[in-house]
């Protein structure tokens, strides 16, 4: 799937949340997805901040009905044991 920005930021959960912090607000980017091993807690963090509004996510049925219902600039999501296909089909649904 070609991603029209893409930036990898290495490091803590908090550092991207920050890194994500920024970007947005300096309108370089609309959203993004945080990869970790743990997206409630992460999504949590980054509600705190005025600009991102996170939600965890783990099918592509939680990414659908977030976008149906909320404002979602930030997907947080742990990707540990899931296979590209799955993979695939949820970073497609979290583009649309």
């Amino acid at each position: 799937i070609p991603l029209p920005s893409a930036r990898v930021v290495a490091g803590s959960v908090n550092e991207s949340i920050d890194a994500a912090t920024t970007a947005v607000a300096r309108a370089e980017i609309d959203g993004g997805i945080l990869l970790c091993a743990t997206p409630v807690a992460a999504s949590c963090r980054a509600n705190r901040r005025e600009c991102l509004r996170a939600v965890p996510i783990r099918d592509v049925g939680e990414v659908r009905q977030s976008q149906r219902e909320l404002e979602v600039n930030l997907y947080c999501f742990d990707p540990t044991n899931k296979a590209y296909y799955e993979l695939r089909r949820l970073l497609h649904s979290m583009m649309e």
